[in-house]
């Protein structure tokens, strides 16, 4: 007798009492199997699966531990966090406040959020279907300004966001099963009935459950519920029909994102689904409206969902979904879900069983090295019948590469030929696709390259709109790591921060920490003078009356004081170049009286929205005792934030800020070993240097902050602060000058 056919003849007398057709009871006896063998492949320590066609459950199944601790199995009713399937919740409750008039999907984010930092065509319609990042509207790529609709709800509404959820949605669902999860109380209260998380890392491990919620993320259900949530959105209980048909359809028919889940053309069928996937958590919800069938899944790692990379906006890769789609659509029970590696290939579908295995494989081999063999076999032979391009397939080759790199499971090199022309062919197709970028530097970084991966680093950085990610912080690394290592070499701390001016990309090494400033704060404080005689308070040609009372000790730096013993008058202007030109102590202390002393001017730099920087002391005063100079500091970010502001031209008239530049642009020897000391010669800067006495081998402070002009005309803004370091003055102005240098070369690699 076959196997399918013991099978069949087993799932009938389990489900005799249940009306199920033939075609069901074979389907659900292979689909059975097929899970039971995934959930084994892949790890997984509890599951709990339910079709339903119309109103009639044709399979329900539950697999596993929902309390490993208690040994307590999954039940029908277990509730499990359900992650980003909250999406869905959240685009019919944005659609039906859209029935209501109180929001417009065609309405700029920023008229309803105007204190977020985003482009202003960004709509509603964008952050629903996710083509708010990249070129907006026509890109899909999965992000987490998704999450930005509670806030717009909530404002629109006056409404708290869960609550709103609660009465528009569930309320009329009649859930009982279906809450948002806040915190570990409410969990302990429903202990008997939740689904509790693991992580696998060679082994089964407690997990966590991911508290807090957003119209991203959050929501927990059992499978009854939220099949009902999928049922409702099908029979217009929810939404209207139009509203309905809206949800479905999104912006774009050539986007893979409709609003709130995946639209999908397979096999001619329209194919509806969305998943969720936390640590320790991962789920998958199925609807082929034309067949009235529903699929839900749910498990407590998060192997259902991240092996398959669904982010990606492609079904077929996940073995689940194939399970599911050949035994109930596509009526091909006996194509095999693991056929062996070398396999022939005859059908699409068995084409895309061996890719999604291959990826599956690949995730496992970190674990097992004989999925990093099989992997390879599998790819092998889809390699031998046609030339493959799939952002999914690049992943399994990079991941492949990766695990073999740091394990040994292979040669890490196999695929190198076949990775490099995919990544080619698909970065032509998508020449905005910050994964393409990852992938290569990735590539290169493990193959020695370092002045590649560097530049596909710096290319990723610099792509237009697109929030931060796992793979901006890993393109920032590539220059973060050799900032650390020159920091590695000091007897001090080194705060260290650029900031391309054009992208707006910045790279932070002790970024937020705070470094006095010694003579770098001459520079806001110019800055604050001349924003000053923009609004007509002063004039540069005003004369000023400085009497040797003012003049700094002479342990300080005053050319001034030594030029003019007795006293002098000068105007502003001549000031101002003796504060940052030659960074005089007491021209910076006169200006200070002008503005009204320190207190008023900072204040006037706070204005600008600077605040992570603080003016508190005069420079006679710093004189006093070494450890005064803490009371002037800054962070590297916040410096680059005034550098930016200045370099934008919108805080100073432009003769002022063509003055400032003037002034530090001006080079001596004396200033010209730290930002500048190892850029290439004829590079523009304009920069302003600070330093601190030595004392007793200490020396508090070796600083330089400015803007760099590249080659290509682009800026960065870079703040180099050195603290507390007993090293030797030209060991200190050397790494400034390395990690300048460094910077400099992250952002004019080429390949």
């Amino acid at each position: 007798m076959k196997k399918t056919g013991l099978l069949l003849i087993l799932f009938t007398l389990l489900y005799s009492c249940k009306d199920y057709t033939e075609q069901d009871l074979q389907s659900g006896a292979v689909f059975e199997q097929e899970l039971e063998e995934l959930k084994s492949f892949y790890e997984i320590p509890g599951m709990s699966a339910l079709i339903a066609r119309g109103d009639e459950v044709v399979f329900e199944k539950q697999w596993g531990f929902a309390d490993w601790e208690m040994s307590r199995n999954v039940q029908a009713n277990t509730e499990f966090p359900i992650a980003s399937i909250t999406k869905l919740y959240s685009a019919a409750l944005v659609l039906k406040m859209t029935e209501k008039g109180v929001l417009d999907l065609n309405k700029s984010v920023t008229s309803y959020l105007p204190e977020f930092q985003i482009d202003k065509s960004i709509q509603l319609k964008h952050l629903l279907s996710h083509s708010s990042e990249g070129q907006i509207g026509k890109q899909f790529h999965y992000s987490r300004r998704f999450g930005l609709l509670s806030a717009v709800l909530e404002k629109a509404t006056g409404e708290p966001f869960d609550q709103l959820l609660q009465k528009e949605i569930l309320e009329p669902l009649q859930t009982e099963n279906t809450y948002f999860l806040k915190n570990d109380i409410q969990v302990a209260r429903r202990r008997d009935q939740f689904a509790f998380p693991f992580n696998f890392n060679g082994s089964a491990e407690p997990g966590r459950v991911e508290f807090g919620f957003s119209s991203s993320a959050g929501l927990a259900a059992n499978p009854q519920e939220l099949l009902r949530f999928s049922q409702a959105l099908d029979n217009n209980s929810l939404l209207s029909s139009s509203s309905r048909t809206e949800l479905f359809r999104g912006i774009s028919e050539d986007l893979p994102y409709a609003y709130g889940l995946f639209k999908q053309k397979i096999e001619g069928l329209d194919v509806y689904w969305v998943y969720g996937q936390y640590d320790s958590y991962s789920s998958l919800l199925i609807k082929v409206p034309e067949r009235d069938l529903h699929l839900v899944l749910l498990a407590n790692n998060n192997h259902l969902s991240d092996p398959a990379r669904l982010i990606m906006g492609d079904l077929e890769s996940s073995l689940f979904a194939l399970s599911f789609l050949k035994n109930y659509l596509f009526d091909q029970t006996d194509t095999p879900l693991d056929p062996n590696p070398s396999a022939p290939v005859n059908t699409s579908l068995e084409q895309k069983i061996q890719l999604a295995r291959a990826l599956g494989e690949s995730f496992m081999s970190r674990y097992r090295e004989e999925d990093w063999q099989a992997a390879k076999s599998r790819l092998h032979g889809l390699f031998k019948t046609e030339s493959l391009a799939h952002i999914n397939l690049l992943h399994s080759l990079s991941f492949l590469k990766t695990v073999a790199y740091h394990t040994g499971a292979g040669d890490q090199h196999h695929f190198d030929a076949q990775l490099l022309e995919m990544a080619n062919t698909l970065l032509q197709q998508e020449p905005n696709n910050p994964y393409l970028y990852a992938y290569l530097g990735d590539f290169y970084q493990l193959n020695g390259d370092a002045e590649s991966a560097q530049y596909y680093a710096k290319e990723l950085l610099q792509l237009s709109n697109f929030e931060p990610n796992w793979y901006t912080q890993e393109a920032k690394a590539r220059l973060l790591d050799q900032i650390a290592a020159v920091d590695k070499n000091l007897d001090g701390q080194l705060g260290f921060s650029v900031l391309h001016l054009e992208s707006g990309q910045e790279i932070s090494h002790f970024g937020n920490k705070r470094f006095p400033m010694q003579s770098v704060y001459k520079f806001p404080i110019a800055l604050v003078m001349l924003q000053a005689v923009d609004r007509g308070e002063f004039s540069l040609d005003q004369m000023v009356e400085i009497s040797p009372s003012e003049y700094i000790p002479s342990n300080g730096h005053s050319p001034l004081r030594d030029r003019f013993p007795r006293g002098t008058s000068m105007s502003i202007k001549e000031l101002l170049r003796y504060n940052i030109s030659e960074s005089d102590g007491t021209a910076c202390d006169v200006l200070l009286r002008l503005l009204g002393g320190t207190k008023e001017t900072e204040k006037k730099l706070h204005a600008l929205g600077i605040t992570d920087m603080a003016i508190a002391t005069t420079e006679m005063v710093q004189m006093k005792n070494d450890t005064i100079q803490y009371q002037n500091w800054a962070t590297p970010r916040g410096m680059n934030q005034l550098l930016k502001v200045f370099h934008q031209g919108e805080v100073l008239s432009e003769p002022s800020g063509n003055l400032l530049k003037e002034f530090m642009s001006i080079s001596t020897p004396w200033f010209d070993r730290r930002l500048k000391g190892k850029l290439p010669p004829g590079t523009k800067l304009i920069h302003k240097t600070g330093t601190s006495n030595t004392y007793q081998g200490l020396n508090r402070a070796t600083n330089d902050v400015g803007i760099i002009e590249l080659p290509n005309g682009e800026h960065l803004a870079v703040s180099a602060f050195i603290m507390d370091s007993r090293d030797q003055h030209q060991e200190r102005e050397n790494a400034i000058a390395q990690a300048a240098r460094l910077a400099y070369n992250f952002w004019t690699s080429t390949n």
